[in-house]
């Protein structure tokens, strides 16, 4: 009889759900090995290599873990948008009621810090497909430099894109309680 397969809570290198929550939704058809193998692989020259970008260096002198815990705490928001629609019903010439949308107002609302992470980690790795390199690891290579060297990084502009929709919005901040 085949033992059933148990489903980690956490990657077993390094102890993170976040961790495994980045690997899960970086992988593409099932290949979860592949995956495992080359972001461990680049945490592991993490330890040794410098990152360099436009003449700055970069000196990596801490856990790699704890590289990626900074990388997605600087792209993680802190402020979230809440969609709220004003419907009104209409009669169509025979074709019965149809709900037609009024107004619609984007509410800043503050979001939990585990939803933030999980944003965060959503628009990293869509930066990540982004980039023109041709391998996966000089593309988390690429988006870590970007982050911690020029703080100009696509996750970075869709987060400051947020701030800016909000900041644009928080006259409607009122509405959080309707």
């Amino acid at each position: 009889m085949k033992k059933a397969l148990i489903h980690p809570r956490y990657d077993f290198i390094y102890r993170s759900v976040f961790l495994l929550k980045f690997l899960n939704r970086l992988m593409c058809g099932g290949k979860r090995i592949l995956i495992e193998k080359i972001i461990y692989g680049l945490f592991k020259d993490l330890n040794f290599i410098d990152i360099f970008y436009k003449k700055n260096i970069f000196k990596t002198n801490c856990l790699p873990i704890f590289l990626f815990f900074e990388v997605i705490s600087i792209c993680r928001p802190l402020l979230g948008a809440l969609v709220h629609k004003k419907t009104k019903n209409k009669r169509n010439k025979g074709r019965g009621k149809k709900d037609i949308a009024i107004n619609t107002k984007i509410i800043p609302v503050t979001i939990s810090r585990k939803k933030s992470y999980f944003i965060a980690i959503g628009w990293f790795i869509s930066s990540i497909k982004l980039r023109r390199d041709n391998n996966l690891r000089g593309k988390v290579m690429g988006e870590f430099s970007d982050i911690f060297v020029s703080k100009n990084s696509a996750s970075l502009k869709k987060k400051n894109q947020l701030y800016s929709l909000l900041v644009t919005n928080r006259s409607n901040s009122h509405y959080r309680w309707n």
